[in-house]
């Protein structure tokens, strides 16, 4: 029996293998950020991918032009589905068409743990190179720039810095479930 992960419906009620049609887009920046782990995604799991990598202007104009859910990268459009978004949505979705993502609730409870440390991780970087005003946070998050913003990204990777901490509890949460 074939596995229904790996099928998507057609327009006319049918499914379709994922390797018979067409392979979906990813369209993000031209820089790994939240676009790099859905790219290895499909590379691990064996999949094609258009991977379309967006300038400033043109994702100033799919957002302008309400095509993004959020009005924000990445998005995954699907042939003959639509478009989703959000990295670890996109993340789960690829793993369960190609395998990755376990079937086993509690194995997936801890895959899911390591994709929102990911956010974690993430948040204080991005408020070094963002306006926090466009992500709906007060603006004296504001990281400034030059020296001041380096001197801040340094702080968090110092040996006592908040990001160090967090790589740390990554690394104890992947050796407790055995991948390292």
């Amino acid at each position: 029996m074939s596995d229904p992960m790996k099928k998507r419906h057609m327009s006319d009620g049918t499914a379709a293998p994922m390797e018979e049609l067409e392979p979906p887009e990813l369209r993000y920046f031209d820089f790994a950020g939240k676009g790099q782990s859905i790219r290895l995604a499909f590379a691990l799991g064996g999949r094609r991918l258009k991977d379309t990598r967006l300038s400033r202007k043109e994702f100033e104009e799919l957002r302008s032009a309400g095509e993004l859910p959020f009005g924000q990268l990445p998005v995954l459009d699907i042939p003959g589905t639509g478009r989703v978004a959000q990295s670890g949505a996109i993340l789960r979705l690829v793993g369960k068409w190609t395998g990755l993502y376990p079937s086993d609730p509690l194995e997936a409870c801890k895959v899911d743990m390591l994709l929102d440390l990911e956010g974690d991780l993430m948040q204080p970087v991005l408020l070094t190179v963002q306006d926090p005003v466009r992500h709906g946070l007060p603006a004296d998050l504001a990281w400034g720039a030059g020296e001041e913003a380096g001197q801040r990204r340094r702080a968090l990777l110092a040996p006592q810095g908040p990001l160090t901490r967090r790589l740390r509890q990554l690394e104890e949460a992947l050796r407790r479930f055995g991948f390292g």
